[in-house]
């Protein structure tokens, strides 16, 4: 490469001292005189040293290709018996599965906690690893994700993609996973998306749900997915005083809940509905935004103070 070359004339730049010349330039040469082997004091064109783009031209700069064609070529890896230095007995159906422990420990530290043992690291290559406590459908999800960062999620398997996840550590996987349950949200959904919220602390996707049911109350506390609810999702429903749906309405729902799960909540919320009488401190013995005036509501706190 050339060490000087043309540029284009700027009046605002300063000027070569050379006596003949009046040709303004970026950067002037060492003691004001053109590039060596340029004698001509006819400067039609003046040659400079740029050392500003050399700088930039030797520094590294990270070039990303198209992950799709990786993640495709990846794929290809997974349950591969070739080249394979692991196996795995997964899930009840005990389907063997084959993977890279190279793969499994560069993405994922709780395979690398487990290859680290020194019992497992003598004997992975030959003795295949139970795993039980995982189906092999979830099992394949994972190992897509450790080998092309992508993840095939349907309504079937999501929910238990997401417990293996954080099982496993993929908080990336886990992210997927509450997008998808997200992006899915509807009446028919609500239900088993704050089970999974509440099962597995996703106070994200928790606080999106409620924000969904507290919308379509009625709807969604008629769907039968209601009444298979834990008492620790319907706890955190019953908790917004924001609910769509009048408080006897909301009453007689949970009396149905209750007849299959439990009479206790009954009894708490009835409580404060006798002795007329809030408690700030809990969010449950406010007046619903979506319940109608009676006169027995004399004394409880509206669910906007």
């Amino acid at each position: 490469m050339p060490s000087h070359r043309p540029t284009r004339l700027n009046a605002s730049w300063p000027r070569c001292t050379c006596s003949s010349c009046t040709v303004p330039v970026l950067n002037t040469v060492a003691n004001g005189s053109h590039p060596p082997g340029n004698k001509s004091s006819a400067c039609c064109i003046v040659y400079f040293t740029i050392k500003e783009s050399e700088s930039r031209m030797a520094s590294e700069i990270l070039m990303k290709g198209d992950p799709v064609p990786f993640a495709r070529s990846m794929g290809r890896l997974i349950n591969c018996k070739e080249f394979s230095d692991v196996k795995f007995i997964v899930g009840e159906a005990r389907q063997h599965i084959f993977a890279h422990r190279c793969i499994l420990v560069s993405r994922c530290e709780v395979f690398r906690a487990m290859f680290a043992e020194k019992v497992v690291k003598e004997t992975s290559a030959k003795i295949p690893l139970v795993l039980s406590d995982v189906e092999s459908d979830i099992f394949m999800i994972i190992l897509e994700f450790i080998y092309t960062n992508c993840a095939s999620l349907s309504a079937k398997t999501v929910v238990d993609v997401l417990a293996s996840s954080i099982e496993y550590g993929l908080d990336e996987l886990r992210k997927l996973c509450i997008a998808y349950l997200i992006r899915n949200l509807s009446v028919t959904t609500a239900c088993e998306t704050m089970q999974a919220a509440a099962t597995y602390g996703q106070d994200d996707l928790r606080w999106t749900t409620m924000g969904f049911i507290e919308e379509h109350t009625v709807e969604v506390f008629k769907m039968k997915q209601f009444q298979e609810l834990s008492e620790q999702a319907l706890a955190v429903i019953l908790q917004s005083s924001r609910l769509l749906m009048d408080e006897m309405d909301i009453l007689a729902t949970v009396k149905e809940w209750a007849s299959i799960n439990s009479i206790a909540m009954i009894a708490f919320a009835w409580k404060f509905h006798a002795l007329h009488q809030s408690d700030g401190t809990n969010p449950q013995t406010k007046l619903r935004r979506g319940t109608k005036h009676r006169d027995s509501h004399q004394g409880l706190t509206p669910w906007d103070h």
